[in-house]
């Protein structure tokens, strides 16, 4: 269900930006931040690889912070470097040519 979630939000700002040029729409990924679900995912996930992964980011602290994500959407709100209906992923560049 959280992958399906994913790719109908993708396609949701992908169709709005096409549909509605008037409006800028972006689909941002805030990156990894600690929460219930990667806790859950950590503790209890069946898949040992996946579990594995979230208990290494759990011991190295490389979650995200909410601050830095948001300070991140921010500028890119700001200097508008993004192509509208376009995904940018918080390890994306800052350039506008690498999120077009």
């Amino acid at each position: 269900a959280y992958c399906a979630s994913k790719a109908g939000a993708e396609m949701f700002h992908t169709v709005l930006a096409q549909e509605e040029p008037r409006i800028r729409v972006l689909n941002y990924a805030p990156g990894p931040m600690r929460s219930q679900m990667t806790d859950a995912v950590r503790d209890r996930c069946d898949d040992v690889a996946l579990r594995s992964a979230f208990e290494q980011m759990h011991r190295s602290d490389a979650f995200v912070s909410p601050l830095e994500s948001a300070s991140k959407l921010l500028r890119l709100l700001r200097t508008d470097a993004f192509t509208s209906g376009a995904h940018v992923d918080f390890f994306d560049p800052e350039t506008p040519s690498a999120v077009s």
